[in-house]
């Protein structure tokens, strides 16, 4: 079992793109994305006499200038089939090798967080480590979009229906966004979504530098207008066989009129008419959360369309330097507790 470096975009593409659990953060234009924002990547196929046994695409995260880790963003991908401990396998050599063969060998440790559940990979058992923060969703919902349109409107709850009725009724119009200019009017929202609700956006590069590496193809953004104003507006990834409800703001003046009900519906529809099976809804509150998690009111939004809750492995920390993440974790720790 070997890793070989890929340099080729059919070639990475023809294999993660076919996989069902590969995600849009695994693609070769999530690669490009992350490399405009200054972040080093490589691409590498974990092989066996020749066949394709998984995919990673890993990221340098640099924190100082001499102290880095190696990130796998939704990943590794293992080539559909594979079983519990073929996967562990996989991993094990993917431990072993990456730091060599990518020529990061003063990384600190190696952090993954694969689309799949506990039950399909036990990582405790090659020694890694819970991160002490989750980097993607560990929970989301999966909307079935091989259901008719009445049965995903049968299936949402009936908040959901009733307010997707309302936002047509008063006649707001779903357009997509196909300019920079149209994002600059999401980003604004967006930039009043995070003061008003007190999260952090990201900066404004990093989604014209998203737009810029998967739009048109990978990337939709969906605007909602009323009386020639934008009021809210999400922007959706697809590969694969999935949408992912990736980003979203509204206006809270025109919250009573519905819309980002509305868009949610317009992309679900839009994606099942091109062939796309399940609508990621993007994190969510574990099921055992109180009212008091800080995501309650983001995923009743969310669970009023419908949708299978699903619980990934959550992610993980191979470590190589044990001192060192021991520090990382304090730092973070303390840059979180004042922030």
């Amino acid at each position: 079992m070997e890793l070989i470096e890929i340099k080729d975009k059919q070639k990475w593409e023809g294999f993660v793109a076919g996989q069902v659990e590969s995600t849009v953060l695994q693609s070769w234009a999530w690669g490009e994305f992350l490399a405009a924002l200054g972040r080093p990547i490589k691409r590498f196929f974990v092989l066996h006499q020749g066949d394709i046994l998984a995919c990673v695409l890993i990221v340098k995260i640099i924190f100082t200038k001499n102290f880095y880790y190696l990130y796998v963003p939704r990943g590794p991908v293992f080539r559909d089939g594979l079983n519990k401990q073929q996967r562990l396998e996989i991993l094990r050599r993917l431990c072993q090798q990456a730091v060599k063969v990518a020529g990061f060998e003063k990384a600190l440790f190696l952090r993954i967080d694969p689309a799949l559940s506990a039950d399909y990979l036990n990582l405790h058992q090659l020694g890694f480590k819970k991160a002490n923060k989750e980097s993607q969703p560990h929970h989301t919902l999966l909307v079935d979009l091989t259901r008719s349109e009445e049965d995903l409107l049968n299936q949402m709850k009936p908040k959901g229906r009733y307010n997707i009725k309302v936002a047509e009724k008063r006649g707001l119009q779903v357009m997509l966004g196909k300019s920079e200019n149209d994002l600059e009017k999401f980003y604004e929202i967006l930039a009043k979504t995070a003061s008003r609700n007190n999260f952090s956006a990201h900066p404004r590069n990093y989604y014209f530098n998203l737009w810029r590496a998967l739009y048109p193809q990978q990337l939709r953004l969906y605007l909602a207008e009323h009386e020639n104003k934008i009021i809210a507006a999400i922007l959706v990834t697809l590969y694969g066989n999935r949408a992912i409800y990736l980003h979203g703001a509204s206006d809270y003046e025109h919250r009573q009129l519905m819309a980002p009900h509305l868009l949610q519906w317009q992309a679900m529809k839009e994606a099942k008419s091109n062939g796309y099976i399940s609508y990621d809804l993007w994190g969510v509150a574990p099921s055992n959360a109180t009212d008091n998690h800080p995501w309650s009111g983001l995923t009743r939004f969310k669970e009023s369309f419908g949708g299978e809750f699903q619980e990934y492995v959550g992610t993980y920390d191979y470590i190589y330097r044990p001192a060192w993440h021991r520090l990382f974790n304090i730092v973070r720790n303390l840059k979180r507790k004042f922030r």
